[in-house]
C-alpha cells in the first residue's frame, strides 16, 4: 500500500482546492517515492514549490488500432494462467443449490498487495475458491495457498467482497457462504490474509449471498448489507403437509419448516405452500466490531434476494439500498433516513421487475442522476417468450394487485431527480435478456456513455411451460431432481451500445461477448493498466472468461480514491461537451465486485475542465485543467466536511397545488375480460374527460369531471385560492351508470346560458342500454340543469367537439364513435350533428359521407386544416390513420389520402393544434402508444389485428399478431388463447410446438383472411406540419416523450418566449395484465423552438411529474393571474393540478403575456372556430384557434395566450367562422383584448 506524509499542513490556494504543505525533508522522500512507482505531481496550478497537492498522476499506455476482429478478445487459459472451472456436480449433496442465485460463485477484482496490479478472487460451489496474483500483460498466478486463503476449506461459497474492513489502508475480503459460516479474511498488507469473522461479529450462518459495504450511518467506517436468499430443504417437501390449521382456520405453516416455506395467498381465500425468503442483515460497524441491527435500523423484509446496490437515490447525502427479490417477493428501496430505514418503494417506482436478478446503478441518460437496471428473465425472442410464460391466469391476481407492480421483464429505472422516476426498459431497447444474472453498466467503448454488458444462462430451463412442476411434484423431490434430464439452458451473453438518448444497440457479437454458455457473475476492471475496463465473467462448468478490451478510439481516465473511506464517494468530471458524475460503489448487483477504480469515457475529449470529489463523510475537494489518458490518484484531504455554498435553487416552470376539496374520479370493478377476452387492453376505463369554462360568471373556470359508469359526473364551481364546490346537480346524479367520456359547455339554444353536452361511452351497460345514449343538459337558470331530447345514439361513444361547420352562426357537434358493443375492434358510429335552431339534426349520411365509419375515434378536432377559412375535421382512430374530413362549402369529404395520412396508421389518442414552426398556417399535435411497449412496428411490418371466426363455436375472437423474422406470430400465449377458443391446446399439444406456429397455421390463412382487419405502422406521438394546403408531413417528437402513451395534449406558449411549447398527460393502466401496465411516464414539457422542433425538460425544471393514470389535460388561467395553469386528470384518482410559479427560470421575463377573448354572435357567444393571428413589427407571426373540444376529451376556455415582447405593438387579425375576418391594434403594455365579431 503506498505511503503518504504523516506530517501536514493544510493550504487552500483558491476555492474548492486543498493542498498538502510538506517538510523539505518529507518533499524529498515524496520525490523519491515518486520516482520508484512511477508516479508524478500533478500540478493543475502554479502554486509555491514546496506545496505538495492532494493528486498525483501515471500516465496511461498509448494506444492504437491492433486490427482486432472484435471491441474485446477472450484471453485464453494459456495466456491467463487462470484454469478456474466451477465445476457442475449433479451429484452433489447440496445439488438443490443448481436452481437457484447459489448455482456459480462470484468473482471480485482488486489489488490486495498493493502493487497497483488488480488480482482476482473467485467462489466455487462445490470448487474451492481461488486467488490469483496479477503479473500483468493478462498473466496471473494462484496464490491461494501462500495468502492463507486455502485454509477455509471448501464451503459452498456465493458473493465476495474487497474492501478496507479494519481501516488499515489495504483491502481484505469478505466471503458468503451457504448454511456455513460466512469468512472474514483481513490482509497485512501484502496479500496474506487470516480469517476473524468469529473476532468481529459477522460470522453469519444462513443462505448468505453477497455482501454490500457502505458507511451507512456517517460515522467514517465501513459498514455492511448482507443479502440472503432461501435455504433448501434436502429431498424436497416432506410426504406430510408441513403446515396446519391455526385457531382462525387458517393455514400456517409448522414452526420446525417456517424457514423453508411461507403461505401466500393466490386467490381470494386461497392459500398456496411456497418457499420462504430469508431476513437480510445489516451490520453496523461499531469500532471495529460488527453489531446485527437490521430490525432497529428497518431492514425487517423476508426474501428472495438476489442483487442489491448502496445508492443515494434522492441525492440527500445519505445512502439509500436497493434490494432485487426473486419470484413474487417485491423489490425494496430502502430510504436512509440517518442511519434508519423506511421502504419507499411503492411510492417512488411505477414498477419494477418480478423475479428480479442482478441489478446495477449508473447515469446511463447522462442527466447526473445514477439510474437503476433489474434484470428479469424475460427471452429475447418469440418462441422463448411463449415458452416460459406458462399459464398466466394463474398469476392474474397477483399482476393486478401487486404494490408496485411486477412485471416478467426488466426494469429500467431513471432517476430524474428529487426522488422521481420514469420506467424506459422497452424504449431503451433493454427490456428482454433471456435469463439474465449480472447486468454491468460502464463506458466499454470510451465515448463518455455507459453501455451494458448481460451475462446468462441456466443449469436446468425452470420456467419450461411443458415441464411444470405441481404440488404432489415437489414431494420428496428439489426443483433440480425435476429438471434434472432437461439438459443445460445455455444463453447468449448480452452487450448493448449506448447511442444516446436512451437508445440501445445490441452489439454481443461485434464486440466479442456474445458466449454462449452458463455465464453468472461479472467484474470490471482494468486488469492490464491500459485505461479501459476489461471483464472477468464467472461460467458454470468451464473456464472462467477473461475479456481483454481492446478499445483504442477514445481518451480516457482511471481516478484510484484514496482516503479515510472512500466508499459512496461521489466524483463529476467535467469536460467541454459533457458532464460525467459517477459513485464508487464496487459492489453492486449479483455476487459480482468491481475494481475499485473509477473510470470515465472522454471520446475525443483530450482535456479535463473539473474532477470534483465529494467523498462519501461530505468532505469535497476540486481539481482543474487535468490532461486525458492519466490514471489520476486523489487523497481525502483530512478537512472537516466541507459546507457546499449555498445556490439559488431553480425556479420550475410549474408548481403543484392542492385544492381544499378533494375532487376525485373513481371506478367500479369491472371485467371487461367477460365480454371479450383478448382485448388488448379495458374499453371501461378510459376517461375521465373535462370541460372548463366560468358558468358562474366570477371570472375563474369551472369544471366538469367526467364519471365513471356508477359514479356521476360532476360541476366544480371555482371560487380562487384553490376552493372548488361541487355543485348539485340531479340531473347527473340520475344519469350515474353512464360512463362519461367527451364533454362541452356551450349555449346550444342561444338562450345566454351555458349548457352541457356529454357523450356516453365505455361497456359496463347491456348492448341496447339508455346508458351509451349521449346527453344533452339545458341550464335552466339558477346553476340548474336538466337532461332535454337529444339524439344520442346507442354506440359506445368518445369524444364530442363543437363548432359552426355550415356558417349559421351556431355551433354543430361531432360525436366520435369509439366502440362497437362486444365486437372490439370495429368502431362505433360517429355522428355529424347539424344545430337546427336548438334541435340537432344527423346530418351525417348526407353532408359527411363515410364519416360514420371513421373508425375507433380516440380524438377529433375541428380546424381550418386546408386554410381556405372553412372548418374541416381532423378524427384520430386506435388501430387506424389521422382522417381529415375537408369541408366544401358545408358538406364534410374524406381527403385523408389526399393529405398524405392515410397509411399513417397506428394507436392514436388526442390531437391538438398551433403554428409550431411560424409558416402562417395550422400544424397538430397528436399522441400515439409510443415506444415503451412491447409492440415493435415498422411500415413494412406493422402491429396487426384480427377480428374472425376461428374456430368451429361460431364465435367471433380479437387476436393480436406482430412479426419476427418475416413471420407472423400472436401476441397472446397458448394458455390465455385456449381459455378463449379451446382448439388451441387441442391442435397444439405442448407451449413449444404453439410458439413454433405462426398466425397462418395456428389459425388458417382462409380465417385470417376473411376476419376484420386492423394495424398499426407508427406507435410514435409526433407532429403533423401543414405545408398551408392541408398535406402533411409526420415528425416524431422526442425520443423521452415516446417514453409512455400520450393522451391528453396541450399547445400554448408556457415559457413565454414566443414559440409554441407542448404538454402532455401520459400513461395507460388499462392493459391487459399480462402486458401489465404503460406507465413509464411523468408527464411531459417539451420546449418550443418555433421551426417544428422541440425540447424536452426535466420533471425537475418543468415542474410537472404527475403519476398514475392521466388522461384529459387542460391549459387553464385557474388562479386568475394571467397565466395558463394545467390540470390533469387522472383515471380512478384526483386530478393533479399545477399553477405557473410567476418566477420559474424557464419565463422569458421581457415577454408579456397577451390573452384574446371573442364576442361572437348569439350562437357562438365565444368566438368557436376562429383563426387568431398576431403579427409583429419585424414580421413573425403567431398562429392559434379557438376550439371546444380539442386534446383528449377536453375542452378549454375560449381563450388564446399569445407572448409578444413588453415594448412591443402587435396587429390582431381574427378569421372568424363566418369567413369574415377582422383586424385590431394593440398597444405596448395591454395584457387582455376583447374582439367583437364584424
Amino acid at each position: 500500500m503506498k505511503s503518504f506524509p504523516s506530517k501536514v499542513r493544510l493550504t487552500c490556494l483558491c476555492a474548492g482546492s486543498i493542498l498538502l504543505a510538506a517538510t523539505s525533508c518529507e518533499q524529498s522522500e515524496i520525490d523519491k517515492e515518486r520516482q520508484e512507482t512511477g508516479w508524478e505531481q500533478i500540478l493543475p496550478f502554479q502554486p509555491d514549490e514546496k506545496i505538495y497537492q492532494y493528486i498525483e498522476g501515471k500516465k496511461l499506455p498509448s494506444r492504437k488500432d491492433s486490427n482486432f476482429q472484435t471491441r474485446f478478445t477472450l484471453v485464453g487459459v494459456k495466456q491467463t494462467g487462470v484454469s478456474f472451472v466451477n465445476e457442475f456436480q449433479p451429484d452433489h449433496p447440496r445439488k438443490a443449490l443448481y436452481s437457484s442465485g447459489f448455482s456459480c460463485g462470484g468473482v471480485a477484482i482488486g489489488d490486495v498487495n498493493g502493487d497497483g496490479w488488480p488480482d482476482v478472487f473467485f467462489t466455487g460451489g462445490p470448487t474451492a475458491n481461488k486467488l490469483y496474483h496479477n503479473l500483468g500483460n493478462m498473466h496471473f498466478r494462484d496464490i491461494s495457498s501462500e495468502s492463507g486463503l486455502s485454509a477455509g476449506g471448501n464451503p459452498w461459497s456465493a458473493g465476495a467482497a474487497f474492501a478496507d474492513i479494519d481501516a488499515d489502508g489495504d483491502l481484505d475480503l469478505y466471503v458468503c457462504n451457504y448454511e456455513t459460516p460466512n469468512q472474514l479474511w483481513l490482509n497485512d498488507g501484502s496479500g496474506k490474509f487470516v480469517e476473524k469473522a468469529k473476532a468481529f461479529g459477522v460470522d453469519t450462518v444462513t443462505a448468505s449471498l453477497m455482501p454490500y459495504f457502505q458507511d451507512y450511518d456517517n460515522d467514517g467506517d465501513l459498514d455492511f448489507f448482507l443479502l440472503t436468499n432461501r435455504l433448501f430443504l434436502p429431498g424436497g417437501r416432506p410426504q406430510e403437509p408441513p403446515f396446519r390449521k391455526d385457531s382462525n382456520g387458517k393455514p400456517e405453516v409448522l414452526p420446525s419448516f417456517q424457514k423453508y416455506f411461507q403461505m401466500r395467498e393466490v386467490a381470494e381465500g386461497i392459500m398456496k405452500l411456497e418457499p420462504s425468503g430469508l431476513e437480510d442483515l445489516l451490520f453496523r460497524n461499531d469500532d471495529g466490531h460488527f453489531k446485527e441491527v437490521s430490525v432497529e435500523a428497518g431492514i425487517v423484509e423476508r426474501g428472495h434476494g438476489l442483487s442489491a446496490a448502496w445508492w443515494d437515490y434522492d441525492d440527500d447525502g445519505d445512502p439509500d439500498l436497493y434490494v432485487a427479490n426473486d419470484f413474487k417477493d417485491s423489490d425494496h428501496l430502502y430510504r436512509n433516513d440517518s442511519g434508519t430505514f423506511v421502504d419507499v418503494v411503492k411510492e417512488t417506482f411505477p414498477h419494477i421487475a418480478w423475479f428480479s436478478m442482478g441489478s446495477d446503478v449508473a447515469d446511463l441518460d447522462g442527466n447526473g442522476g445514477d439510474d437503476l437496471f433489474t434484470l428479469d428473465m424475460s427471452g429475447t425472442n418469440h418462441f422463448r417468450q411463449k415458452t416460459t410464460m406458462g399459464t398466466m391466469n394463474s398469476h392474474k391476481i397477483f399482476l393486478e394487485t401487486a404494490n408496485p407492480r411486477q412485471y416478467m421483464r426488466n426494469a429500467l429505472l431513471m432517476n430524474e431527480g428529487e426522488g422521481l422516476f420514469r420506467e424506459a426498459a422497452y424504449l431503451a431497447g433493454l427490456a428482454d435478456a433471456d435469463w439474465g444474472w449480472a447486468p454491468k453498466l460502464e463506458d466499454f467503448d470510451e465515448d463518455g456513455r455507459v453501455d451494458v454488458f448481460i451475462t446468462n444462462g441456466m443449469t436446468q430451463n425452470f420456467t419450461n411451460s411443458d415441464l411444470p412442476m405441481s404440488a404432489q411434484d415437489r414431494i420428496g423431490q428439489t426443483e433440480f431432481d425435476h429438471y434434472r434430464t432437461t439438459g443445460f439452458k445455455k444463453d447468449v451473453n448480452l452487450a448493448f451500445q449506448n447511442a444516446g438518448k436512451l437508445n440501445f444497440s445490441k452489439v454481443s457479437e461485434v464486440w466479442g461477448l456474445d458466449h454462449e454458455g452458463m455465464s453468472f457473475a461479472a467484474a470490471h476492471g482494468d486488469l492490464d493498466r491500459d485505461g479501459d475496463l476489461d471483464l472477468i465473467v464467472a461460467n458454470l462448468n468451464e473456464p472462467a472468461h477473461f475479456y481483454r478490451n481492446d478499445s483504442f478510439e477514445g481518451n480516457r481516465v482511471l481516478l484510484s480514491l484514496k482516503g479515510l473511506n472512500a466508499w459512496g464517494s461521489k466524483v463529476t468530471v467535467v469536460t467541454a461537451k459533457r458532464k460525467q458524475t459517477k459513485t464508487l460503489r464496487p459492489t453492486t448487483g449479483y455476487m459480482s465486485s468491481d475494481e475499485p477504480v473509477l473510470h470515465f469515457g472522454l471520446g475525443e475529449e483530450d482535456y479535463i475542465g473539473v474532477i470534483k470529489i465529494i467523498w462519501s463523510d461530505g468532505t469535497e475537494q476540486e481539481f482543474g485543467d487535468l490532461h486525458a489518458n492519466y490514471y489520476y490518484e486523489i487523497i481525502q484531504t483530512t478537512s472537516e466536511p466541507t459546507i457546499p455554498e449555498t445556490q439559488k435553487q431553480k425556479q420550475p416552470l410549474f408548481r403543484k397545488v392542492s385544492t381544499t376539496t378533494q375532487i376525485l374520479h373513481e371506478e367500479k370493478p369491472f371485467d371487461d375480460y367477460k365480454i371479450q377476452p383478448l382485448l388488448p387492453h379495458k374499453l371501461s376505463r378510459l376517461g375521465p374527460g373535462m370541460a372548463w369554462h366560468d358558468i358562474d360568471t366570477n371570472g375563474f373556470p369551472d369544471l366538469f369531471l367526467g364519471g365513471a359508469a356508477g359514479k356521476p359526473g360532476s360541476i366544480w364551481l371555482n371560487y380562487g385560492e384553490g376552493e372548488f364546490r361541487r355543485l348539485v346537480t340531479p340531473a347527473l346524479e340520475a344519469d350515474k351508470n353512464c360512463e362519461d367520456m367527451g364533454a362541452l359547455f356551450l349555449d346550444y339554444d342561444s338562450d345566454g346560458k351555458t349548457d352541457l353536452l356529454v357523450s356516453s361511452g365505455g361497456i359496463e351497460s347491456p348492448e341496447g342500454s339508455h346508458d351509451y345514449a349521449d346527453r344533452l343538459y339545458r341550464n335552466i337558470g339558477g346553476f340548474r340543469f336538466e337532461r332535454v331530447p337529444f339524439s344520442g345514439g346507442s354506440t359506445s361513444s368518445g369524444p364530442t367537439t363543437a363548432c359552426d361547420f355550415d356558417r349559421d352562426g351556431d355551433l354543430d357537434l361531432f360525436i366520435g364513435g369509439r366502440l362497437s358493443l362486444g365486437e372490439y375492434p370495429r368502431p362505433g358510429t360517429s355522428r355529424l350533428l347539424r344545430n337546427d335552431k336548438g334541435n340537432f339534426a344527423d346530418v351525417t349520411k348526407d353532408l359527411a359521407p363515410g364519416l360514420s365509419s371513421a373508425g375507433m375515434v380516440t380524438g377529433a378536432l375541428w380546424t381550418d386544416a386546408t386554410g381556405n377559412g372553412w372548418t374541416d375535421l381532423l378524427v384520430t382512430t386506435e388501430w387506424g390513420p389521422i382522417k381529415l374530413y375537408k369541408n366544401n362549402k358545408g358538406k364534410l369529404l374524406d381527403a385523408t389520402k389526399e393529405a398524405g395520412l392515410s397509411d399513417l396508421t397506428g394507436w392514436w389518442t388526442g390531437i391538438t393544434s398551433a403554428d409550431f414552426d411560424k409558416d402562417g398556417d395550422i400544424d397538430y399535435a397528436i399522441g400515439n402508444l409510443g415506444l415503451n411497449t412491447k409492440y415493435k412496428v415498422s411500415k413494412e411490418h406493422p402491429f396487426e389485428g384480427y377480428y374472425g371466426i376461428f374456430d368451429d363455436t361460431g364465435k367471433k375472437r380479437f387476436i393480436e399478431a406482430t412479426w419476427e423474422h418475416n413471420k407472423l406470430y400472436p401476441v397472446r400465449g397458448r394458455s390465455c388463447s385456449t381459455a378463449a377458443m379451446p382448439f388451441v391446446s387441442r391442435k397444439f399439444g405442448s407451449y413449444a410446438s404453439f410458439a413454433r406456429a405462426t398466425m397462418p397455421q395456428i389459425y388458417t390463412s382462409k380465417c385470417l383472411a376473411e376476419a376484420y382487419r386492423v394495424e398499426a405502422k407508427t406507435l410514435e406521438s409526433g407532429i403533423l406540419l401543414n405545408d398551408g394546403a392541408g398535406h402533411f408531413s409526420f415528425r416524431p417528437l422526442p425520443r423521452i416523450a415516446q417514453i409512455a402513451p400520450v393522451f391528453g395534449i396541450v399547445a400554448n406558449d408556457l415559457d413565454n418566449d414566443g414559440h409554441y411549447d407542448l404538454t402532455f398527460a401520459q400513461n395507460f393502466f388499462s392493459p391487459q395484465p399480462e402486458t401489465g401496465r404503460m406507465d413509464g411516464g411523468l408527464g411531459q414539457f417539451l420546449q418550443g423552438l418555433g421551426d417544428g422542433n422541440f425540447i424536452p425538460v426535466a420533471p425537475k425544471e418543468s415542474g410537472i411529474a404527475v403519476k398514475g393514470d392521466a388522461k384529459s389535460l387542460a391549459a387553464i388561467d385557474i388562479d386568475k393571474d394571467g397565466r395558463q395553469d394545467l390540470m390533469f386528470a387522472r383515471n380512478d384518482s384526483e386530478p393533479s393540478i399545477y399553477l405557473t410559479s410567476p418566477n420559474a427560470s424557464l419565463i422569458t421575463n421581457d415577454y408579456r403575456n397577451l390573452q384574446i377573448r371573442l364576442k361572437g354572435p348569439k350562437g357562438n357567444p365565444t368566438g368557436i372556430g376562429s383563426t387568431i393571428s398576431l403579427l409583429l413589427p419585424d414580421g413573425k407571426k403567431q398562429t392559434a384557434e379557438i376550439h371546444a373540444g380539442s386534446g383528449y376529451l377536453t375542452q378549454t376556455p375560449a381563450r388564446i395566450y399569445f407572448s409578444l415582447k413588453n415594448e412591443e405593438v402587435a396587429t390582431i387579425q381574427v378569421q372568424w367562422p363566418s369567413g369574415k375576418t377582422s383586424t385590431t391594434r394593440v398597444s405596448t403594455g395591454i395584457s387582455e383584448v376583447i374582439i367583437s365579431s364584424p
